[in-house]
């Protein structure tokens, strides 16, 4: 007797495909309950920008991406983060019972009026960072038993109250603030900054948008960029 679709026994592709679902799903689960003081890391430098997602995974630790990833999706630009072992190592060298913490910080000037006054509403103070902006920094503190997965939800929580905005920060340029810009940045003259820019826009390290013929790092950006503007102040 034939097998009806009901109690048809699964192809080897299904099968394989379930076996790599139910691994991924493990995989998941165990990253999650890493315990913090396992995770190692990850050095960068005051010059690494995020500029995609993929350089969230590049210069961002485990428990600070998503929460990461949730303020590049409003367009909201993010400084250093911490979230590792090394500030378990802190925290035992300074007072006793001092907890450890994961924190992110936030370009203040890359914030539109609303966000500044949700940081504000939260009571988030405006300092120097490192490189000399100024930023306001989220943070957890945890137990020394936490694990990645705590973290990573708490921070998270943390960046979704932020709203989605234009992406004041990086917006294009026009060609002559292009050219403006080399002028101030190196040594050039007007003519050696404009042949810069030009030779630029033909290797392709210059993206123009035809469509409002900015001058932008990438289409990708570019695209970004124009997608961001739909986003009003307030919403």
């Amino acid at each position: 007797m034939p097998l009806t679709p009901d109690t048809q026994q699964p192809s080897n592709e299904e099968q394989g495909s379930g076996e790599q679902i139910s691994l991924g799903v493990e995989a998941e689960i165990k990253r999650r309950q890493m315990p913090m003081r396992d995770v190692q890391s990850i050095e960068r430098s005051g010059g690494d920008v995020i500029a995609d997602f993929d350089d969230i995974e590049k210069f961002v630790e485990m428990p600070a991406r998503k929460a990461v990833r949730a303020f590049f999706e409003r367009n909201i630009k993010t400084g250093s983060s911490h979230a590792n072992l090394e500030e378990f190592l802190r925290a035992e060298e300074r007072e006793e019972n001092e907890l450890p913490e994961a924190y992110i910080v936030i370009n203040y000037d890359s914030l539109s009026e609303a966000n500044r006054l949700i940081a504000k509403e939260a009571g988030l103070n405006i300092a120097k960072s490192h490189d000399g902006s100024d930023g306001v920094t989220i943070f957890v503190l945890y137990s020394t038993d936490a694990t990645v997965g705590e973290i990573e939800d708490k921070l998270y929580e943390l960046a979704i109250k932020f709203k989605h905005q234009k992406l004041f920060w990086d917006p294009g340029l026009t060609y002559e603030q292009q050219v403006d810009k080399y002028k101030r940045m190196l040594p050039f003259t007007s003519e050696k900054a404009a042949g810069f820019v030009q030779d630029g826009i033909k290797s392709g390290s210059i993206y123009k948008d035809e469509e409002t013929s900015l001058l932008f790092s990438s289409e990708k950006h570019a695209r970004r960029y124009k997608e961001s503007l739909k986003y009003k102040e307030g919403e």
